[in-house]
């Protein structure tokens, strides 16, 4: 008797805890998740055919020879890390305004919001262009060697126009995904993608380019995704009302969008730069070799988990957006829920297919036993940190859904440069564990940033959430310093 009055009691107090965060009915979280599988399976898609773009220079510039490989391949994961990773971050900031936006209806502001990212993602390009145009000066001054990175500079000059593709391209993906078009996104992706193999194969095999055409090539084919996007929204009835002509309204949404933008920016980078420096601490340990070379195909792999996890991220980040905007506090709750559900699912899906595949996936990038073998012991890992890194970027598309990425970068901050990287560094020398005590770090820094974006959303006072987007729109979508520490106060 005892135990039951207690029971009842727990579930009276859980039922009062989740009045107005959580309401759990099988008909609407059953709604929901096919809402969100439908915007996350084409969005999953998009970010694979997007990494066709890399295989496929990989593919033609390997059969170029061994210098023209390593050149590409330091100059695309600087290029990534200094370019894509920050246009990328800065871009997810229009993940909460247009999907708010649009949520409230306020097409107009979606127009706005997008010009005003365009324009300073543009200026951002011809700031890091300087670093593209200079990279083979700047690798020598690193103490790189001198032949490998002169050619990965010659390489970098070409992928510049990509740079100011990638300014117009990722604000367009950010305001279609608000307005739930992922199917345009899908499309455009896959013929540019189609068009770049013969165009790359054209330019390093039959032209004097050599193995630079496959830069220039992904430049042009970078471009014709932004034209076809463009097109699409231009004469597209689905994007009639959020058309805007140009006007100085972008100058004044600008403050705000940069108040969104630079945190996601902080947020994205966080989290990619980590697993950088990881490879770099791989490179000091004994037998680098074989260190690097495990870490980095066990990091590839991580990579295709986490593609699917950006979907699910991308999904949730604009069904919570779209709610909150529109004003209904319990179905923003709601897609919160239901997205931790289904990365959960996701996650124990592909630990286990990684747990009981370990072997056979060493053997895919590598035919050296010993590479395999210990492959498949770091993969032991990642099995599980799998999990945690679906986890902690669906709820981090939570974040920006919310509104919450200055709170997101600071828990990237002290969970990957205050636990990870310090925690792997030590168990990697000062034990005998290697990559496998790097990879343990991330794992203890995953594990720190999964609770404390867990406390973020658990605790979410989305009735509040709802009030501080409201306040954003009764502003036009422009907040001065003032009206920001006024919306701060309604949270």
């Amino acid at each position: 008797m005892f135990l039951k009055r207690g029971c009842r009691r727990g579930f009276q107090e859980f039922q009062r805890w989740t009045r107005g965060r959580y309401v759990f009915r099988w008909e609407e979280c059953k709604t929901e998740m096919i809402n969100q599988c439908r915007l996350a399976a084409p969005m999953i898609a998009l970010g694979l055919s997007q990494e066709a773009f890399e295989i496929i220079s990989v593919v033609f510039v390997g059969r170029v020879g061994a210098l023209a490989l390593a050149a590409s391949s330091i100059a695309t994961s600087i290029a990534n890390m200094t370019g894509l990773c920050i246009m990328n971050g800065m871009a997810s900031g229009l993940e909460t305004l247009c999907g708010q936006a649009y949520g409230a209806e306020q097409y107009h502001l979606l127009g706005h919001h997008l010009h005003a990212g365009v324009l300073c993602l543009n200026i951002l390009a011809v700031l890091l262009s300087f670093v593209y145009a200079y990279m083979g000066e700047i690798l020598i001054e690193l103490g790189q060697d001198k032949t490998i990175s002169l050619e990965a500079g010659k390489y970098a000059k070409w992928l510049i126009p990509t740079l100011f593709a990638q300014a117009s391209l990722q604000p367009l993906a950010r305001f279609l995904l608000a307005q739930s078009l992922v199917g345009p996104l899908m499309t455009c992706a896959g013929i540019a993608a189609t068009f770049h193999l013969p165009l790359c194969w054209i330019l390093v095999q039959k032209t004097s380019f050599g193995f630079t055409g496959a830069a220039l090539s992904t430049s042009i084919s970078c471009w014709m995704y932004v034209i076809l996007l463009y097109i699409y929204t231009k004469f597209s009835s689905s994007c009639l009302k959020a058309n805007v002509p140009l006007s100085t309204q972008p100058l004044k949404v600008l403050a705000t969008f940069l108040r969104f933008a630079l945190p996601s920016a902080a947020m994205a980078c966080l989290d990619w730069w980590c697993y950088d420096i990881m490879l770099l601490l791989c490179g000091l340990l004994p037998d680098p070799e074989l260190q690097t070379s495990s870490l980095s195909i066990c990091i590839n792999y991580a990579n295709i988990n986490y593609q699917v996890a950006a979907g699910l991220a991308a999904a949730v980040s604009t069904r919570v957006s779209n709610e909150l905007g529109a004003g209904n506090s319990l179905k923003a709750s709601n897609a919160a829920t239901v997205s931790i559900i289904l990365t959960e699912c996701q996650g124990f899906a592909i630990s286990i297919l990684v747990h009981t595949q370990r072997r056979f996936l060493g053997h895919i990038f590598s035919k050296d036993a010993e590479v395999v073998e210990h492959v498949a012991t770091v993969l032991h890992l990642v099995a599980f940190s799998s999990m945690l890194d679906s986890t902690q970027g669906v709820i981090s598309g939570i974040a920006r859904g919310c509104g919450w990425q200055g709170s997101g970068a600071l828990i990237n901050l002290s969970s990957h440069y205050g636990v990870a990287l310090p925690v792997g560094a030590c168990l990697a020398f000062l034990t005998p564990l290697q990559a496998q005590g790097l990879w343990i770090g991330i794992i203890c820094g995953l594990v720190l940033q999964v609770v404390l974006l867990s406390r973020l959303t658990l605790l979410a006072k989305w009735d509040q959430e709802v009030a501080c987007v409201k306040f954003i729109e009764s502003q036009g979508g422009n907040m001065e310093p003032s009206d920001e520490s006024d919306a701060l106060i309604l949270l």
